[in-house]
């Protein structure tokens, strides 16, 4: 096994050690939210759940697809529609100003 392979291993061993779909998808969104201003102020924490678990629903649904390799534009069409179906259904929970230290602004 080359390198790369056994630090995947190891990466998994340490991060999903039953290496269950579900905590994969639970700590990707985790990792994904950790850093950055997602949620408006006011959100309950029933409001954030049930983003995430739409989230990871989504996710779900188009797992199978990538055990095979997907081409760049294919990942892009995922991300797209991801924000579409999110933004669509909980825009009122997200974050809806530009972020005071990264200016990034999510109306964009």
């Amino acid at each position: 096994m080359n390198t790369t392979g056994k630090k995947k291993i190891q990466f998994l061993t340490k991060y999903n050690p039953e290496q269950t779909v579900d905590k994969a998808v639970s700590r990707a969104i985790a990792a994904s939210v950790q850093h950055n201003s997602l949620y408006a102020p006011n959100i309950t924490p029933e409001e954030k759940e049930a983003v995430r678990c739409a989230w990871r629903s989504f996710l779900l649904d188009i797992i199978g697809k990538y055990k095979k390799q997907q081409t760049v534009d294919e990942y892009e069409r995922d991300i797209l529609k991801l924000q579409e179906k999110m933004n669509t259904q909980f825009r009122d929970a997200f974050y809806q100003t530009p972020h005071s230290k990264y200016k990034t602004d999510p109306r964009l």
